[in-house]
């Protein structure tokens, strides 16, 4: 059942490459950001540390930009160029959704990786 859902899928997935500038989209989650700057920016890199996040913007985008990495273990670097780099407070420490460890706690605390 899954196989023959999948070209639904593809069908609906946002194309964000016509947009006149590229951006990179640091902690982009299920692609709020990408999907709202999606007239202005196109995604030419993007990644999370959550695999259900990962799942989510592979679902809605045509996503061979996202890499499923830790902050931590990019490089500025190996990053290829863009008008605009934008990072996503990391959230899931503070939510209520989340842990509600607060800021000091595992994911809420890798923000200073991207300064």
């Amino acid at each position: 059942m899954y196989q023959r859902a999948l070209p639904f899928f593809e069908k609906n997935k946002i194309d964000l490459s016509t947009a006149p500038w590229t951006m990179h989209e640091f902690f982009a989650g299920s692609g709020l950001v990408a999907y709202g700057l999606k007239n202005m920016f196109a995604p030419i890199w993007a990644n999370d540390i959550s695999p259900q996040k990962a799942n989510v913007y592979d679902a809605n985008f045509y996503s061979r930009h996202f890499h499923l990495r830790d902050i931590k273990d990019i490089h500025g670097v190996d990053l290829p160029y863009a008008h605009l780099s934008w990072a996503s407070f990391p959230c899931q420490d503070l939510s209520l959704a989340g842990s509600i460890g607060g800021i000091g706690a595992g994911i809420a605390n890798n923000d200073h990786a991207f300064f």
